[in-house]
C-alpha cells in the first residue's frame, strides 16, 4: 500500500515522510500478539480478504486495518507482497509514495477464533449475502496491517479500479490491440460468455487521457456499469461503520466534477499509475516469445561440452543465441526478430550489433529483466485506488462523531504527512490518496497470461466490424 503526498515545491525530495508513530517503537512481527480476536471489527471484504478495523484497548493500533486471506484463495505471501512494494515504489515527479503496509504474524488460535466471529457476522447480516459461504485461510498465519486511510468525516471516499492505462507500442502485435484497450475486449468476451450481463460502458483510456471531458466520462460510464470497479461510500453509518454496507455506485454530480477536478489538476495518481503500466514494454505476446526461447535453451543445448554453467548448473552461459537459432521454429524466429531489438532497447546493460550475438547469459539477465518488469506493470494494472476527501476546516456537523468514527480512529495520520489539498468551488478539501491491492502477479505462468490475452484478442477480432461500427476511442 502506498499512500501519497506533494513533494516540496522546487527540491525534487519528498516534502515530509510518512512514519505511522504509534507502531514506529514496536518490533515487526510483534504488533499484533497482543490483541484478541474480539478487538477487530468487520469493515468489509472481496473476494479474496476480509478487511477488519481495529476497535480495542490499549490504543496502540487505533486507526489501523487488518487484511486476512480468504480460505482456497491463491496469492502472494503478505511478506513477499510488502517486499515488492518496497522494491516497486511509483517514481512520481511531482508526488511521492510511501509504502506503508505491514506483514504481522498471528496465530492459528487468533484467526480460528476471529473465523468463528466472521461466521457470525454472516448470521447477523453484516455481511454481504453472496460472501456468507467464504471464510478466513486459519493456516496462512500472516496477514497484512494497513492504516485507515478513509476520513471519519469525509464529505465523500471512493474506491476505483482503474486498470490497463496505455494501448501496447511493442512492434509486430495482434493489430487489434491499436484499435481497442485491453479491458474494453475483455469485457466484450466477458459478455459473450455470460459472465457479466452487459459490457462495462468504461474505458480506461478516457480515465488515463489526461482530459477533462474524458476523465468526467469515465467515472460517469464507471457508474453506470460499476462492476467492481467503482465504489463510492461514507465512513461511517448510523447503523454502524461497515464499507460494505454503505458502498453506493454512483456520485452527484458535484462529486463526479470534484474528483474530476482532483484526478486532472491536483494529484499525479493516473501519470503515476501509467509510468508503472508502461514499464510493460513487450507486452504478453513478446514476453511469451522470449519465454519460448529460454524453454528452448532448457530443452535442447547440448550440456556435455559447456564451458561453464549458469546457477543451476544446466546451461552453457558462453554460447551465443545465434547458434541456438537453428534449432528454433520459423515462426519463432520471426517473432524473435521482431521482440528482441525491442528488448535490447531498455537494457542499457547489454551492448551487441544484433541480439544472435547475446550470450546464454546475457539473454538470461536480459529475460528476468523484462518477465519481472512484465510482473510489476501487471500487478500495477490489476491495483485499486483509494480517494478521502474532507473539507477544511472539517465543521460539517456541530454534534460529535460517533465514537466508532472518532477523530481517534486516525489519530497516527492526523499530522497530515500524507495529505493533498484541492481547492473547488471555493471549498478547500484536505485529500488522502493511496494505492491498494498491490496483489503480486508472480504465481502465474506467462503461458496462462499469454492464453488468456489470445482468446480476448481472437473474439475481438471476430466482432471487430460490429463493434467499430458502434464505437469510437476518440
Amino acid at each position: 500500500m502506498f499512500l501519497s503526498h506533494p513533494r516540496a515545491a522546487g527540491s525534487g525530495v519528498a516534502s515530509r515522510a510518512f512514519t505511522p508513530p504509534l507502531l514506529s517503537s514496536i518490533a515487526p512481527d510483534t504488533v499484533l500478539l497482543s490483541t484478541e480476536p474480539s478487538d477487530w471489527t468487520y469493515i468489509a471484504e472481496g473476494g479474496a480478504n476480509v478487511i477488519f478495523r481495529y476497535v480495542g484497548l490499549p490504543t496502540t493500533l487505533t486507526g489501523w486495518v487488518m487484511r486476512v486471506r480468504k480460505q482456497g484463495v491463491r496469492g502472494a505471501h503478505p511478506k513477499d507482497i510488502v517486499k515488492f512494494a518496497e522494491r516497486n515504489t511509483p517514481p512520481g515527479s511531482r508526488d511521492a509514495y510511501v509504502q506503508v503496509a505491514r506483514a504481522e504474524s498471528v496465530t492459528v488460535d487468533f484467526l480460528v477464533r476471529l473465523n468463528e466471529l466472521l461466521m457470525a457476522d454472516a448470521a447477523t447480516s453484516r455481511r454481504p449475502v453472496h460472501r456468507h459461504a467464504s471464510s478466513l485461510d486459519t493456516a496462512l498465519t500472516w496477514v497484512m496491517l494497513l492504516p485507515d486511510v478513509a476520513f471519519p468525516d469525509a464529505a465523500l471516499s471512493i474506491e476505483i479500479k482503474p486498470k490497463h492505462g496505455l494501448l501496447p507500442s511493442a512492434p509486430g502485435l495482434h493489430p487489434v490491440k491499436q484499435t481497442a484497450c485491453r479491458f474494453c475486449m475483455h469485457q466484450l468476451l466477458k459478455q459473450a460468455q455470460g459472465k457479466v450481463v452487459r459490457a462495462s460502458a468504461y474505458c480506461p483510456l478516457d480515465l488515463f487521457s489526461n482530459d477533462k471531458a474524458r476523465i468526467a466520462r469515465a467515472l460517469t460510464s464507471l457508474s453506470s456499469t460499476p462492476q467492481n470497479n467503482l465504489r463510492v461510500f461514507s465512513s461511517c453509518t448510523e447503523a454502524g461503520d461497515s464499507l460494505e454496507h454503505s458502498a453506493e455506485h454512483s456520485m452527484a454530480a458535484d462529486q463526479l466534477d470534484l474528483v474530476v477536478e482532483l484526478l486532472h489538476s491536483h494529484v499525479d495518481l493516473l501519470d503515476d499509475l501509467k509510468a508503472m503500466h508502461a514499464k510493460d514494454t513487450l507486452d504478453i505476446e513478446g514476453v511469451f516469445a522470449l519465454s519460448q526461447l529460454h524453454a528452448a535453451i532448457v530443452d535442447v543445448i547440448s550440456f556435455s561440452d559447456s564451458e561453464r554453467q549458469v546457477e543451476d548448473g544446466t546451461m552453457p552461459v558462453s554460447q551465443t543465441l545465434g547458434q541456438v537459432l537453428p534449432m528454433l521454429s520459423t515462426d519463432l524466429s520471426r517473432q524473435l526478430d521482431m521482440y528482441m531489438p525491442h528488448a535490447l532497447l531498455t537494457n542499457t546493460d547489454v551492448n551487441v550489433e544484433r541480439w544472435t550475438e547475446l550470450t546464454i547469459g546475457q539473454f538470461q539477465t536480459v529475460y528476468s529483466d523484462v518477465l519481472d518488469s512484465f510482473l510489476v506493470a501487471t500487478t500495477f494494472k490489476d491495483c485499486s485506488v483509494l480517494l478521502s476527501l474532507r473539507p477544511i476546516p472539517s465543521l460539517m456537523s456541530i454534534t460529535p462523531p460517533d465514537a466508532r468514527c472518532s477523530s481517534e480512529r486516525q489519530l497516527q495520520l492526523s499530522n497530515g504527512h500524507h495529505h493533498h489539498t484541492a481547492t473547488w468551488n471555493g471549498q478547500t478539501y484536505e485529500v488522502v490518496v493511496a494505492i491498494v491491492d498491490l496483489d503480486i502477479k508472480a504465481h502465474k505462468p506467462v503461458a496462462a497470461y499469454y492464453a488468456q490475452d489470445q482468446g480476448i484478442v481472437r473474439h475481438f477480432a471476430s466482432i471487430q466490424s460490429t463493434w467499430s461500427s458502434a464505437n469510437s476511442l476518440n
